[in-house]
This record gives C-alpha cells, sequence and structure tokens, in this order.
C-alpha cells in the first residue's frame, strides 16, 4: 500500500496556483495578442506591435490579470523555497519578487522625473513589465512540477535562479541598448545604474542575508 503524501506547504497554495492557471486562462480566451506580445517582449519593442495600445496597453484588465499573476505565483515560489529550506520566517522573503518588480519601474520614474524623459523612459517601463510578466507565465510549470516532486527541488531552484538572472541581464541590456537609441547622454545611464539599479539591490541582499 502506498504511503500518503506528506504536505510540506501550506494548503491555500494549491488554490493559489490554481487560481493564476485560471488567470492566465482568462487572459488567453480574452485576449490572445496580451499572451504572443508578453512571450516576445525580450526580443521586440512593445511599440513595433501595430495594436500595442488596445492589446498590451497598461491601461488594459487583461495586462494587470497577468501582473497579478506574477505577483501571486512568485511569492509562492518563494514560500516553497522557504520551506523546503527550513528558512527562518521573515516577510521580506516573500516580498521579494514584488519588490524586484516595482524598484526598476520606480526608479525609472524617478530618473524621468529628474532628467524629464518621460516619453523616452515610457517604453522601456513597458518592456519590465511585460518581462516580469513572462516571468510569472514561466514559474507557473516550474511551480506546479516542485508541488507534485518536491525531490526535484534544487534542480527546480537552480533553473529558477537562472531563469531570473537571465531575464535581469536581458533587462538590462534592453534597457542601456533603448536609452542610447533615444539619445539619453551616457552620465544619466551610469547614474540609473549605480544609483538605482545596483545599490538598491546590494541593501536588499544585506537585508535579507
Amino acid at each position: 500500500m502506498l504511503d500518503p503524501r506528506v504536505m510540506w506547504y501550506p494548503s491555500w497554495v494549491i488554490y493559489a496556483v490554481v487560481l493564476t492557471v485560471a488567470l492566465v486562462g482568462v487572459v488567453r480566451v480574452v485576449n490572445q495578442d496580451l499572451i504572443w506580445g508578453v512571450f516576445t517582449c525580450l526580443f521586440v519593442r512593445p511599440s513595433s506591435s501595430t495594436n500595442f495600445r488596445e492589446t498590451m496597453g497598461i491601461m488594459g484588465k487583461t495586462y494587470w490579470l497577468l501582473v497579478l499573476n506574477y505577483a501571486i505565483i512568485s511569492s509562492v515560489f518563494a514560500l516553497l523555497v522557504i520551506q523546503r529550506l527550513a528558512l527562518e520566517w521573515h516577510p521580506l522573503y516573500i516580498l521579494a519578487p514584488m519588490i524586484i518588480f516595482l524598484h526598476p519601474i520606480v526608479a525609472l520614474m524617478i530618473t524621468s522625473f529628474f532628467t524629464g524623459e518621460w516619453r523616452r523612459m515610457r517604453e522601456n517601463i513597458q518592456v519590465i513589465n511585460m518581462s516580469y510578466q513572462l516571468m510569472g507565465l514561466v514559474l507557473i510549470p516550474l511551480t506546479i512540477i516542485l508541488l507534485l516532486n518536491p525531490a526535484f527541488f534544487y534542480q527546480i531552484a537552480y533553473v529558477g535562479a537562472i531563469i531570473f538572472w537571465v531575464f535581469y541581464v536581458v533587462r538590462l541590456y534592453r534597457g542601456g541598448s533603448y536609452a542610447i537609441q533615444n539619445n539619453i547622454p551616457w552620465y544619466y545611464i551610469i547614474l540609473y545604474l549605480c544609483s538605482l539599479e545596483i545599490i538598491p539591490l546590494a541593501v536588499f541582499y544585506k537585508l535579507i542575508t
């Protein structure tokens, strides 16, 4: 007779994952172009889409459903990592994914405020949003695999870490390239990277460790 599966995570995690799948399903039915736009955001400029504002604009309801999906699934994934590693509980661990998501957006908004380059920064902010929406989509199958078979924890954790850093490096590259193409002064770029990217992440890392 098979031994009963030991539940090593809170029962509500299952409902949270089901909710994320439902959110993506709703977006897929209502707005197919948004899903496609999210998957191509790392390689194609969002504004190159002829129906960008209608299908991928930040005012669309389906757009925010994918943001909500990232918020839920990334927090669940972080919780599972904490549970599996038996780490001491700290709210920053669960809030970390949303802090990482909001940090570059707030940083760009601050930069655009002081430089008066809001129009040029807007598309870069859009790319950041869609990049994390894509990360939310990628985390769903990884989270489901981890729930079904925790024996693959370390492999999935490594894959998740690699995905995060790949997204982070590509985001910085895309942002830098876009800034150069729009003739934003190089000293603004250096100031942004040093003061609003590197230092805050270093401080956050110090806090959680």
